[in-house]
C-alpha cells in the first residue's frame, strides 16, 4: 500500500510513528515508493490502498472501523481492499466486459461472512489484545487465552464461543447452524451459511443445490440462476435442469428455461419431471 501524507498534526505525527516502529508491522515509505517506481518502469497499474483506506476513514486516520488490531484488516477492510482492486480492474479494463458489474453497496451486503464467525473474531481479537505488545505488562510472559463465560445470552454467542474454545469444528457448528436458521425461517442466514462453506468447499455441487433453493424461498430468482446455474453446470442431471429452468421462470426468462429442458430432452433424458415441466411451459407459452 501507498499513500500521500496529510498536512494535519495527527496524521503527521502517525506516519513518523510508523517509520520509526521497531516492529516491523507496516511498510516503510521507502518500500511503497519502490513498488510505485517499480509500476511505472514495468508500466503496471499500482493499487493505491493506503488512500483507498483513507477515503472509508474519519480524520484521516485509519482506526478501529477498518483494522482488527493495529495493522490487520477486519471484514470491511478486507472489503475495500478487494474493492480497490475490483475497481482497478474495472478501469484498466482487463477482463474485457463489465456490463454485469456489481455496485460497491450491493457487494458489500453480500460478504459471504456469517454473524458466529463474526463473533468468534471479535473474541480472538479481544484475547489478542490482552497480551504483549498491546498490553506492555506482559512483555516476556506466556500469554494465556482469555476466559468468555458461557452465560453470554443467544445462540451466535454461544456457538462462537464453541469455536473459539475448539469444542466443535467448523464446519459442525456451520452444519448444526443451517438446521437452526433453516427451523426458524431465517433463509438468509442459511444462504450466508452456505456461501461460507462454498468459499472453502468449491466442489462440493450439493452446496449450489441448497444455495439455490434458499433463494428460492427468499424470492431472489436471480440469485437462484446464478447458484441452480453453477449446479446445472457441474451436475448435468435432469434434477438440475428442472431447477434451473423453474428459476429461470421466476425471473420471467421463460424462453431460456424451455431452451433448457428442450436440450434436455434432445440429449435423451426420459425423465418425466423434466417432460412434465417442458409441456406445461410450452402451453403457457402458446
Amino acid at each position: 500500500a501507498y499513500g500521500k501524507s496529510h498536512p494535519d498534526s495527527s496524521s503527521m505525527y502517525y506516519l513518523k510513528a510508523k517509520e520509526l516502529d521497531l516492529l516491523r508491522f507496516r511498510a516503510p515509505e521507502a518500500f511503497n515508493k519502490t513498488i510505485v517506481e517499480l509500476a511505472e518502469k514495468y508500466n503496471c497499474s499500482a493499487v493505491n490502498m493506503a488512500d483507498a483506506f483513507l477515503a472509508f476513514s474519519g480524520e484521516n486516520v485509519v482506526g478501529n472501523a477498518l483494522l482488527t488490531e493495529h495493522v490487520h484488516p477486519n471484514v470491511a477492510g478486507y472489503f475495500v481492499m478487494a474493492d480497490a482492486f475490483y475497481e482497478a480492474l474495472r478501469k484498466t479494463n482487463l477482463l474485457g466486459d463489465w456490463s454485469h458489474a456489481i455496485e460497491r453497496d450491493e457487494a458489500f451486503q453480500d460478504i459471504p461472512v456469517t454473524l458466529i464467525d463474526s463473533l468468534q473474531g471479535a473474541m480472538i481479537v479481544e484475547n489478542l489484545k490482552k497480551s504483549w505488545p498491546f498490553d506492555l505488562s506482559k512483555a516476556g510472559s506466556v500469554h494465556r487465552k482469555q476466559y468468555f463465560t458461557r452465560s453470554i445470552p443467544g445462540y451466535e454467542q454461544l456457538k462462537a464461543l464453541d469455536l473459539f474454545n475448539k469444542e466443535v469444528a467448523w464446519d459442525e457448528v456451520m452444519s448444526q447452524s443451517y438446521d437452526w436458521y433453516e427451523q426458524r425461517g431465517n433463509y438468509e442466514q442459511c444462504l450466508r451459511i452456505l456461501q461460507s462453506m462454498l468459499l472453502i468447499s468449491y466442489g462440493q455441487t450439493h452446496l449450489y443445490y441448497y444455495a439455490g433453493e434458499m433463494c428460492m424461498k427468499m424470492e431472489d430468482a436471480p440469485k437462484a440462476v446464478y447458484y441452480f446455474g453453477k449446479y446445472h453446470q457441474m451436475e448435468q442431471s435432469p434434477l438440475a435442469a428442472c431447477k434451473l429452468a423453474e428459476a429461470m421462470i421466476a425471473n420471467n426468462r421463460k424462453q431460456d428455461a424451455r431452451r433448457l429442458l428442450e436440450e434436455a430432452v434432445a440429449k435423451g433424458t426420459q425423465e418425466q419431471v423434466v417432460t412434465n415441466l417442458l409441456k406445461r411451459l410450452t402451453e403457457a407459452t402458446e
